[in-house]
């Protein structure tokens, strides 16, 4: 679904105004599409990219680039950096002191690289054409987009008082589920038990660190 069919559901679903899009009402809805685009990929791993960043031989603290939302792996070669609080640093470790900056517990030397899987910042969605499906705008397949349909139905239904969802309760519950984990049956959930089952393979076995996604399978990880 495009940004325009997304806001068209969005607004006709709470019996919002369609006829001027520069009604702050209608604005606010496109705001919120773009929120959940972001809520999503923060809290499910559905887009995650991978970078290699030539490290500065002797400088150990780096700026964090905008466009990442949040760092899920990092390591040097063969070694898995593990974060940590910045008194208890080591040659395997980082600590993130600020919301911008990261620290090594190393000092780099000539040549060495840092692989960084990450979540990227996907672009606002603007056009009546933008598709969170594309790659830019967060790569959530449509079989996922209800999802921002419910988070940004929630919100509206907050913001208007809206009494027949309890002011946007009932599509948060649909969205995250009640006690906010995105279980099994949210959107939330859905999304993360496709990541679990792509990363399965067919197979039940998996490592122990490798548990990262929440299902209600025992075997599969809670985030």
């Amino acid at each position: 679904m495009n940004y325009l069919l997304l806001r068209t559901r969005v607004c006709r679903t709470l019996g919002i105004p369609t006829d001027d899009v520069t009604d702050e009402e209608y604005v606010l809805v496109g705001d919120f599409l773009n929120e959940g685009v972001r809520d999503m990929l923060d809290r499910t791993r559905l887009h995650v990219r991978c970078v290699d960043i030539q490290l500065v031989a002797g400088q150990t603290a780096y700026e964090f680039d905008d466009n990442i939302i949040r760092i899920i792996t990092m390591k040097v070669g063969s070694t898995k950096l593990i974060q940590k609080e910045r008194t208890d640093l080591d040659g395997g470790s980082y600590c993130v002191p600020g919301h911008d900056r990261l620290v090594l517990g190393f000092v780099p030397s000539d040549g060495q690289v840092l692989e960084t899987e990450f979540i990227p910042r996907p672009t606002e969605m603007v056009n009546d054409t933008d598709d969170p499906a594309t790659m830019a705008f967060g790569n959530i397949e449509q079989q996922f987009q209800p999802g921002l349909i419910n988070y940004a139905c929630w919100h509206m239904g907050d913001n208007l008082d809206d009494t027949s969802s309890q002011s946007g309760e009932r599509y948060r519950i649909l969205y995250e589920g009640q006690d906010g984990n995105a279980g099994v049956g949210t959107n939330l959930g859905q999304v993360k038990r496709a990541v679990n089952r792509r990363a399965m393979s067919g197979s039940r076995e998996r490592p122990l660190g490798d548990l990262e996604v929440f299902d209600s399978d025992p075997y599969l990880w809670v985030g």
